[in-house]
């Protein structure tokens, strides 16, 4: 037996994303069953299309798998890092220009199911295969 709908056919979805860094933006996406209108991610639940999520601590942009609050980690925040350490959230916005960390690259790379990047290889391995 197959359940069969009953609603009339969806065209579109959009969301609209908040965050305390860049303002608003809308997201517009042609969905063949579903729509969202006039949705604030921000409201009801982070966005984290990751198990991990990026902070800013100690002069490094690191990830962590920490729950993570709407507005994300609020500074002051002591949050676990993919690096190892417990670190204290800077949630400013120059510490958002700062490097990533590399260990914490790896490891979310790692998470994300992605390869390692070409040039953590390279440094490595000297050029070597």
């Amino acid at each position: 037996m197959r359940a069969v709908s009953t609603d009339p056919p969806i065209r579109s979805l959009r969301l609209t994303l908040t965050n305390c860094h860049s303002g608003a933006a809308t997201l517009v996406m042609m969905a063949p069953r579903f729509v969202v209108t006039g949705a604030y991610w921000e409201d009801t639940m982070p966005y984290r299309p990751h198990p991990f999520s990026w902070v800013p601590a100690v002069g490094q942009r690191h990830a962590s798998t920490d729950a993570k609050p709407a507005g994300g980690y609020p500074t002051g925040m002591t949050v676990q890092t993919l690096c190892g350490h417990q670190l204290i959230a800077d949630n400013t916005e120059t510490a958002w220009l700062w490097e990533t960390c590399p260990e914490c690259n790896a490891a979310a790379r790692v998470l994300a199911g992605l390869p390692p990047v070409l040039g953590d290889a390279v440094a490595k391995t000297g050029g070597a295969s």
